[in-house]
């Protein structure tokens, strides 16, 4: 099991590492938007990874390279909302390819997708 024990840092058994928390911290009642993080308990649904950056990482989960025109949808009113989908113009979306090395590896969180909800937050991973 995953547990943020600070702002930035997590651990797993005995393992410590730097995280990424929402810039306004967490949230039990996370909407589209807050910059919060949710907290609770989540599955780990699977990893994604620049190929161009680092070597594929070593895991149980399905494990995918990040793709110069993959974004995650955040746009509450797309049908494609909380999804991870190909750059089209005119969409809110976050892109997964980035100039910094923030999303070089992501795990994609299972919160707000089953089902998903629209404004519940989108984005969610851990990197």
């Amino acid at each position: 099991m995953e547990i943020v024990i600070s702002k930035g840092i997590g651990k797993i058994g005995n393992f410590k590492f730097k995280c990424a928390i929402g810039k306004n911290g967490m949230t039990t009642n996370k909407s589209e938007g807050d910059l919060k993080t949710p907290k609770g308990i989540f599955s780990l649904r699977y990893v994604m990874y620049r190929n161009d950056r680092i070597v594929k990482p070593k895991t149980c989960l399905p494990i995918y390279p990040i793709k110069k025109n993959h974004i995650w949808c955040d746009n509450p009113k797309s049908n494609n909302y909380n999804q991870i989908c190909k750059r089209k113009e005119n969409n809110e979306t976050e892109s997964l390819w980035r100039k910094d090395s923030l999303y070089n590896i992501i795990v994609i969180i299972g919160y707000n997708d089953n089902p998903i909800q629209s404004n519940k937050g989108s984005a969610i991973f851990l990197h």
